[in-house]
């Protein structure tokens, strides 16, 4: 019994230390988890929680962008140096101007496309549709300092939603980095606006937190992580999973969160958002990152036959989305570049109730393979999505 009792102590002891702690955040997004012991007029003292007995540390108050105390109370540093423009600087946003090649790249996603062979019964009134999205023609895809790119590719997820309703219906949103620079994409000044008004910005200071299982382990006050990036300044990419919770033999905590401000390195790419998952398990699964999702739908009886095509242009289609992305190639957006372009749902082809998704696709050869027996010139250009 008295050691079933020490044991008890011990967890509980272990569960409450754990939220104990104050996490200061750095402007690269890293953390030191710590015990705060001095905020002077430049420098920040601390000790290491992990070990409080020991020395005392301390960290320019320009280096930090916060300090997320155990207490759930926080405190920003956003007048640091280092998350500002210097003073008597003015910001400049500009409007991004097309690249050379920009309307050769808008004719790759443009393009007219035919049916294949999977397509049957075509004499028959279409029950569901694949449909092909376009750009429209006023779109900046290409700038001299980037590329915005549109594209599909399998996820779990979609593995699931395939044996459930018959097609792959994700894609994202990808900046490709032309120059031989770092590129800062702002989150917070990027948009996504939909037909019917409705809008999504791709950076928000809350998070997703995961728990797998049914046991309980001991984890760091989330309010500690929450808001813990996404001021200007805060350069870092978009974060995976990171598992700031203890665990016990049966649970394990996940908290996702997203950085305002994501740095693309030279050539490099990064998409805005990728549709993610965590499963919980081989049947359920919670959503981390949305993505995009591609399905529209159209009137009844605008529906073709089987096999057979209608085209819309961009004021009369079931789906269009606008995009607002603001980047800089200076950390502090001093000078900053606004581009926009849409997309829409442009080419409709007439399908069969079961002929979308078939067979389930787990990688991107399975899938090309698959789609080009519907479309024989799909390729990586191609956005498809489902229609009624």
């Amino acid at each position: 019994m008295r050691l079933k009792a020490l044991l008890s102590l011990a967890l509980f002891t272990g569960t409450t230390t754990a939220f104990a702690q104050d996490v200061i955040v750095k402007h690269d997004g890293s953390t030191i988890l710590s015990k705060v012991t001095e905020i002077g007029v430049t420098e920040v003292k601390y000790k290491k929680f992990s070990n409080q007995n020991g020395p005392t540390y301390s960290i320019l108050k320009s280096d930090i962008l916060s300090i997320n105390y155990e207490n759930g109370e926080k405190e920003t540093f956003a007048n640091s140096p280092k998350a500002t423009v210097q003073e008597g600087v003015k910001q400049k946003v500009i409007t991004a101007t097309p690249a050379a090649d920009n309307v050769e790249i808008i004719s790759r996603y443009n393009r007219d496309y035919e049916h294949g062979t999977a397509i049957k019964n075509k004499d028959k009134k279409a029950e569901k549709g694949l449909c092909i999205l376009g750009v429209g023609e006023n779109s900046v895809l290409s700038t001299e300092d980037v590329t915005v790119e549109f594209r599909q590719e399998p996820t779990e997820e979609n593995v699931l939603r395939m044996r459930t309703f018959g097609l792959y219906v994700n894609f994202f949103v990808q900046i490709y980095n032309k120059t031989d620079q770092i590129v800062y994409i702002d989150l917070g000044s990027t948009f996504r606006i939909m037909k019917d008004g409705s809008s999504k910005v791709y950076y928000d200071n809350s998070q997703t937190t995961i728990n797998k299982g049914n046991g309980s382990g001991a984890s760091i006050n989330l309010g500690a992580i929450a808001g813990a990036t996404g001021i200007g300044g805060a350069v870092g990419t978009l974060a995976n999973g990171v598992n700031v919770g203890g665990v016990s033999n049966s649970s394990v905590s996940k908290v996702y969160a997203k950085q305002q401000i994501i740095a693309i390195p030279p050539h490099g790419k990064m998409p805005l958002e990728k549709d993610q998952r965590e499963w919980i398990s081989n049947s359920k699964s919670e959503v981390v990152f949305e993505g995009e999702r591609f399905y529209c739908k159209a009137k009844k009886e605008e529906m073709p036959k089987r096999g057979e095509k209608i085209f819309y242009n961009e004021s009369d289609s079931p789906y269009h989305a606008d995009y607002v992305i603001t980047y800089s190639k200076d950390s502090e957006f001093v000078m900053s570049y606004i581009v926009k372009a849409s997309v829409y749902a442009r080419e409709l082809i007439g399908t069969g109730r079961y002929e979308t998704g078939e067979p389930v696709t787990r990688n991107k050869q399975e899938l090309f393979n698959d789609m080009k027996k519907k479309i024989p010139e799909y390729n990586d250009y191609t956005i498809v999505g489902q229609c009624n």
